[in-house]
């Protein structure tokens, strides 16, 4: 029997919905077996699950999700709005509940929110949305509710799985600082689910070039055919300093009278101004692309939306083909810059004085590359201590003897 406009509550069933006729205007029907169960039926015949009674004073009203006629049955619109009835028993109002889980934010609101914070407070930021495009994008429509700590485990071994250890730590380490710091400073009522999950375990990867790769290494990167990264390269080699600032060094930063470049605190990791002694090589390196390129911003500019050097890893990859080497980083060639320095005998202190360090921990990682210098400062110490053993005597003539002397 099909229900008309003065009998519109009825059990619903796929045989009696589809009997229902077109309205004039859209219309709702109620199941007489599951209250607050109702169904829409509009002019142009689409028919749709809704969620419809009366709650702490006012009307929640609500198209059940996933909700559209006959994708969604009798049976399931009455399980769900079971359900809702159960939410609203309790005394919570279920719309109100869904409305704001629309309402909330989505893990890419949230790194947006973080990418805008770190373009002013961090040096990795552009890093950090290289990470989120690689192993997270996908979840950009997920509330940040939806995140739970099992699905962060399950998405933390599949990455180390197909993207290896490193990736997948460095990516778990950006997701657990971004919710950390939007739930801090959105006041969120929210768990961070990242909290706790342990990353896989590292070995420290720490390569630097020996001098027996020296000449390899230099004859690869000299042989570029891109004047900019041979500098770039050489010039991260020869000051020790971090890429990222090499790739933004400025030329109001560079005294070349002097012989130094100060990368402001802004720039550098400890927040605090670093002031680099430019040996020979580097000056040298860095007046030649003076009187190049002439005075502008960057020492290494670029066409692109920073104004300098951005991505020199393909340039990289071409080096390291020509010196066959594999899985040496840009960021070695600082490792390599600190690594001569002690096998040259610096003291560790002055170290980390020019790798910029604050803790001596950073640089004590140097301190067993040092055994030449150490090696021979205990050689010369050792011959003085054994030198005491055998004095140096007095040569005194002997005279002739005689039997008949007294």
């Amino acid at each position: 029997m099909a229900a008309n406009a003065g009998n519109r509550k009825f059990s619903f069933s796929k045989e009696r919905i589809d009997r229902l006729p077109i309205p004039e205007k859209r219309t709702y029907y109620y199941d007489a077996k599951v209250p607050g169960l109702a169904l829409s039926v509009t002019p142009t015949g689409s028919k749709s699950f809704y969620f419809i009674r009366w709650l702490n004073g006012k009307t929640a009203f609500a198209k059940l999700e996933n909700g559209t006629y006959p994708a969604m049955t009798p049976e399931q619109a009455r399980a769900t709005v079971a359900r809702l009835n159960g939410e609203a028993a309790t005394g919570v109002d279920p719309v109100e509940v869904r409305r704001e889980r629309r309402a909330e934010m989505t893990l890419l609101d949230a790194f947006e929110r973080w990418s805008e914070h770190g373009k002013q407070h961090k040096r990795s930021w552009e890093q950090d949305r290289a990470i989120y495009r690689r192993y997270l994008e996908g979840w950009g429509s997920r509330k940040l509710s939806q995140l739970t700590r099992r699905k962060i485990v399950d998405w933390h071994r599949a990455t180390g799985e197909r993207h290896g250890v490193y990736a997948a730590n460095a990516a778990l380490r950006m997701l657990r600082a971004m919710l950390n710091w939007i739930v801090r400073s959105h006041d969120l009522t929210l768990d961070n689910p990242a909290t706790g999950v342990k990353l896989f375990p590292e070995q420290k990867r720490e390569s630097w070039i020996d001098a027996a790769t020296m000449p390899r290494l230099l004859d690869a990167i000299e042989a570029d055919q891109n004047p900019d990264m041979r500098d770039f390269f050489l010039l991260c080699l020869l000051t020790g300093a971090r890429r990222g600032n090499v790739q933004a060094m400025r030329w109001d930063d560079v005294d070349l009278s002097g012989g130094t470049w100060t990368i402001p605190g802004s720039a550098h990791k400890t927040k605090r101004p670093l002031t680099i002694p430019l040996a020979t090589p580097a000056l040298t390196l860095l007046q030649a692309r003076l009187a190049f390129h002439g005075f502008g911003v960057y020492v290494f500019p670029s066409t692109g939306k920073s104004g300098h050097l951005e991505e020199p890893k393909t340039a990289w990859k071409r080096v390291l083909s020509r010196v066959g080497l594999e899985g040496l980083r840009i960021h070695d060639l600082r490792h390599t810059a600190a690594s001569w320095l002690a096998n040259q005998g610096a003291p560790l202190t002055l170290i980390g004085a020019a790798l910029g360090h604050t803790q001596p921990s950073t640089t004590s990682r140097y301190a067993h590359l040092a055994t030449d210098p150490v090696r021979q400062a205990l050689e010369r110490s050792g011959n003085a201590i054994l030198a005491t053993r055998n004095p140096s005597a007095e040569v005194v003539p002997l005279l002739p003897t005689s039997r008949n002397a007294p």
